[in-house]
């Protein structure tokens, strides 16, 4: 094994290691925290059976992370859409841009109906948080088809308008849906409260599914990109781990196995939401990164050069049927 590659295999264990050390430390950091009330009373177990005001100051702190945690998300997507502009790469990073700020809304609903700002029954908050899962997830999607036309010769060309349309759209549909949580709080409560959806979890049911789906669809996008897939980094990661939220949910919620309060219940959504928001920033730092040394933009497909002799100057990495070629002012891919 080469010193370069060596080099290249610790600082991926130094950057994973960063990362799961700052999870678990907040993890235990928070159940510390939790724990205190416990101590002084002598019962550990009321923290996890018991409903208790020690969540409320804890909830608010996550919800706070997790707010700028997804600005931060927001920040770095939009300088990687900066980078690549109009191009098919681009284009797929703004549905990544549109699909992470519909979750944005997700969290917001939570903050909004579980901090007491807007007062809604639970099958509200529910049935609009699960509504907007579905729809980001099929806008993640559409994030890995486009990125999958890279490497696929037949597939007709991204539309930057369609992308610029469903954003728009995302926004209006989000933002008349969060305006109007006390109408369809009326309609909910009265239709779906104690029905056969909530009895049997459907909600839940539907959110792993659909995730878990999105997320393994993304990892075989991520697997098509040999030697590049920065490309997309752990979108299937974050995706995965929306996937466990709905699964706690239909475990603790729906079916009542574990046995713990309902405050406890939604304290450990929103620690596993952090995560989430986590590796959506790990991903497009580690795509700036890679376009920081390698090129400002990538050339649309209008643009694509056959030239051989830019292979013999870059990096060549294989992308199934093409070839991604790094040249040190200029990327280019190459049937």
């Amino acid at each position: 094994m080469s010193e370069q590659a060596l080099q290249l295999i610790l600082k991926k264990i130094y950057t994973k290691s960063i990362f799961v050390c700052g999870f678990i430390a907040t993890f235990f950091v928070s159940a510390f925290a939790l724990a205190l009330p416990a101590f002084a009373s002598g019962n550990i177990i009321e923290v996890f059976t018991v409903n208790s005001p020690v969540y409320k100051n804890l909830d608010i702190a996550l919800d706070v992370l997790s707010i700028i945690l997804l600005l931060i998300a927001v920040f770095y997507i939009f300088k990687s859409i900066h980078n690549y502009g109009r191009s098919t790469i681009g284009i797929a990073i703004l549905y990544f841009l549109n699909a992470t700020i519909v979750l944005g809304a997700i969290r917001l609903v939570f903050v909004l109906g579980d901090d007491g700002i807007i007062t809604m029954q639970d099958i509200t908050g529910i049935t609009v948080w699960h509504i907007f899962l579905v729809y980001s997830a099929i806008v993640f999607f559409f994030s890995g088809k486009i990125l999958l036309s890279l490497v696929n010769v037949t597939t007709k060309k991204a539309s930057y308008a369609k992308a610029m349309f469903f954003m728009a759209f995302s926004f209006v549909f989000c933002t008349a849906v969060i305006l109007s949580l006390h109408f369809l709080d009326n309609i909910f409560s009265k239709q779906s409260q104690y029905s056969w959806i909530e009895s049997y979890g459907i909600y839940n049911i539907i959110g792993v599914v659909v995730t878990a789906f999105i997320a393994v669809y993304l990892y075989q996008v991520k697997k098509r990109y040999k030697g590049f897939d920065r490309l997309i980094g752990s979108m299937h990661v974050a995706i995965g781990l929306i996937t466990t939220i709905c699964l706690w949910e239909q475990i603790n919620e729906t079916w009542n196995l574990l046995g713990v309060s309902e405050n406890f219940v939604e304290f450990m959504e929103r620690v596993l939401w952090i995560p989430v928001f986590i590796y959506i920033i790990l991903s497009f730092r580690r795509l700036l990164r890679l376009t920081a040394t390698a090129v400002p933009a990538i050339k649309s497909k209008e643009e694509v050069s056959t030239n051989s002799d830019y292979g013999a100057k870059g990096e060549s990495l294989s992308i199934d049927n093409k070839v991604m070629i790094i040249n040190s002012t200029k990327k280019y891919v190459v049937t």
